[in-house]
């Protein structure tokens, strides 16, 4: 029994050693995961172009053949996030395209275009101190003297009245009791 298990022993040993032996031996792209016998293959496939061939996703960070990444960033778990016209959550770039197409009530309603302005305009508007304008609109108003205003512009008035009644004849025109 004791041959036995050293032999087995020194099997597993045996196959470590040339698993490690064999991945020491080896080259691995970290772009495409290809792996190369020697370092020689391994620069040559470095130096072909793999690495423009392959493309960053802006959501996850992988890389992603250049043919593939549009597939890959619609179904991408990392692309999910909220709507920006109405906060509505979104799993992947692909649901937030349906989203904008058939759910969104701002861009279903007014088109992409025009949501895009509203929402700066909404911005904008979030930014007002509507308070402190409120408060500048009403001493401003209290500062008029109405009554002055009127008096000033009554005999002007009082000369187009009676103009138009001398020139236009029987019509009856409403004049204001003093």
């Amino acid at each position: 029994m004791k041959k036995f298990v050293s032999l087995l022993l020194a099997l597993i040993i045996a196959l470590s050693v040339s698993v490690v032996g064999f991945a020491a031996s080896n080259y691995e792209c970290g772009v495409c995961f290809a792996v190369f016998g020697d370092e020689k293959s391994y620069s040559a496939h470095m130096n072909s172009g793999c690495l423009e061939q392959y493309k960053d996703c802006p959501y996850c960070a992988a890389k992603v053949a250049e043919a593939n990444l549009e597939a890959h960033k619609a179904t991408c778990p990392k692309g999910a996030g909220e709507c920006k016209y109405c906060g509505a959550g979104y799993a992947n770039q692909e649901a937030y395209a349906a989203h904008l197409e058939n759910d969104c009530k701002l861009v279903t309603t007014v088109g992409k275009d025009v949501a895009d302005i509203l929402i700066k305009i909404l911005d904008f508007l979030k930014g007002v101190d509507w308070e402190g304008l409120l408060g500048k609109v009403t001493d401003a108003l209290g500062s008029i003297d109405l009554g002055g205003i009127v008096e000033k512009i009554k005999p002007a008035f009082e000369k187009v009245i009676g103009f138009v009644t001398e020139n236009l004849g029987d019509i009856e025109l409403p004049v204001a009791a003093e």
